[in-house]
């Protein structure tokens, strides 16, 4: 009996979905970033992120006041979760500053003047925006648009 539970527990084990965590990998013009997802929900939405990057991101988000902030910073974790009243919502801690309970998650963004973004081992030519709903949250990097000077 132990034997076959064993053998069940092992092949749920392997039978587990290859997106249950997932590591995605960002370069351009020297920079990386890093995005460890984990606990994807049946519609591919990630509910616990991490990432590390070696150039500021900006996290634009709802507070638990309802306000709205926009944080720059290079180290965020987001956790989703379900508050007291059964609301989602989620945990993010940028460089170590937490924001317990926020509403809504609007994006995570990064700008660069590269030319392309190499994702995953896959170059990406980059003309405005590059959106990657891959990650299972709203990322995206976009090109610092040169200005021209009167």
């Amino acid at each position: 009996m132990r034997t076959a539970g064993i053998f069940i527990a092992i092949i749920l084990w392997i039978a587990q979905p290859a997106s249950a965590q997932d590591q995605h990998t960002l370069t351009f013009a020297g920079e990386k970033i890093t995005i460890n997802c984990s606990a994807r929900d049946p519609m591919g939405f990630c509910k616990t992120i991490a990432i590390v990057s070696s150039t500021p991101l900006l996290v634009y988000f709802m507070k638990n006041d309802k306000t709205e902030a926009s944080i720059m910073g290079n180290n965020v974790n987001i956790y989703y979760k379900k508050n007291e009243q059964g609301n989602d919502v989620s945990d993010i801690v940028i460089d170590g500053k937490n924001w317990w309970s926020a509403r809504c998650l609007y994006y995570v963004t990064t700008w660069t003047n590269a030319n392309s973004v190499v994702y995953n081992g896959n170059r990406l030519e980059l003309i405005s925006t590059l959106h990657f709903e891959q990650t299972g949250f709203p990322f995206s990097i976009s090109k610092i648009a040169k200005t021209e000077s009167f």
